[in-house]
């Protein structure tokens, strides 16, 4: 066990030299004795379940933008209803005119 690696990490700033950087250190090493592995021989389906995970996070954002956006059609629909008396009772009650109020619920309306 001495003088020997049984672990050795290259860390690179990009994925782009992956192959030249391989081919660099076989050139040097025993490859007898060594093997080289990149996370495509290690782990093949690393880079698939990156890009999965991405589009699912791109997917539940749609999703959670359109329930968004729909309820704020719903709201502005709910303030034009005539039953929504509580939301301005509210908008009186923190101290807002009472002539605002029936400008925004004729606003509301049209």
């Amino acid at each position: 066990m001495n003088h020997t690696a049984h672990r050795i990490v290259v860390r690179l700033d990009s994925l782009k030299p992956i192959d030249k950087t391989c081919t660099a250190l076989a050139a040097r090493i025993d490859t007898d004795r060594l093997e080289i592995f990149t996370w495509d021989t290690l782990m093949p389906g690393l880079k698939q379940t990156i890009n999965l995970d991405l589009i699912s996070g791109f997917i539940m954002y749609g999703i959670f933008d359109h329930c968004g956006l729909f309820s704020g059609y719903l709201n502005t629909f709910s303030d034009v209803d005539p039953g929504a008396q509580k939301e301005y009772g509210v908008l009186i009650a923190i101290g807002t005119n009472e002539g605002l109020v029936t400008v925004l619920r004729h606003e509301a309306r049209y």
